[in-house]
């Protein structure tokens, strides 16, 4: 799921370290992409999405942008 806010406030969610309810949304690039483990050559592969509290910086979920690269 894409988000295209920066930011999400949810009376449902609460973060777990400090009970902000505003979170922000970034990306893992470069170096820190994931691939397949059998994969010889690091072509491909998929950036890394996390959702994090914007009062304290707790991460609340990572997740793989791409998983359907990781099928075969």
């Amino acid at each position: 799921m894409e988000h295209d806010n920066d930011s999400q406030t949810s009376a449902l969610k609460s973060c777990k370290r400090c009970g902000g309810t505003e979170f922000g949304h970034g990306k893992i690039v470069g170096e820190g992409s994931v691939y397949p483990l059998k994969a010889r050559f690091a072509i491909g592969g998929s950036e890394l999405v996390l959702e994090f509290c914007l009062d304290c910086g707790e991460v609340d979920s990572l997740r793989v942008k791409a998983p359907h690269s990781f099928r075969n």
